[in-house]
C-alpha cells in the first residue's frame, strides 16, 4: 500500500475528487491510501512520517517555494495537482498524477 499525504484545503470538491480517484484506482487495483491535511498541518506531518508521494492542491503550490519547502525532507516526492484536474474532479486524471508521482506511469490501466 502507498501512503499519499494530500496538501489541500478540505471541501466538497476535494471529498468528490478523493472519492472518483479511489474508485479509479480500485479499478486498476492500485493499493493506496490518501491522507488530506491542511498546509500548517501537513508540514509536521512530513517531518515525522513522510509519505510515499505529497500532492499539492493547485492552491497550495505557492507554499512550495515560500515556507513548506524549507523543512522538507531531502527525498520527499512531490507532486502539484494541476488546477484542471482539481476543477474538473476527474479522478483518472488525478490517478495519473498519483501514477506519475509513484514512478508507475506505466501500470495503470484506466479501466
Amino acid at each position: 500500500m502507498k501512503n499519499i499525504l494530500f496538501i489541500t484545503s478540505r471541501n466538497a470538491a476535494t471529498d468528490i475528487l478523493l472519492e472518483r480517484t479511489m474508485e479509479s484506482a480500485n479499478r486498476n487495483n492500485l493499493h493506496i491510501n490518501i491522507e488530506v491535511i491542511n498546509e500548517q498541518d501537513g508540514m509536521a506531518r512530513l517531518q515525522q512520517n513522510p509519505p510515499d508521494l505529497t500532492l499539492f492542491s493547485p492552491s497550495m503550490r505557492f507554499y512550495l517555494n515560500d515556507r513548506i519547502s524549507k523543512g522538507l525532507p531531502e527525498d520527499a516526492v512531490i507532486e502539484v495537482v494541476d488546477s484542471r484536474v482539481y476543477g474538473s474532479l476527474d479522478g483518472r486524471a488525478m490517478l495519473e498524477t498519483i501514477a506519475k508521482g509513484l514512478g508507475l506511469d506505466g501500470v495503470i490501466r484506466f479501466l
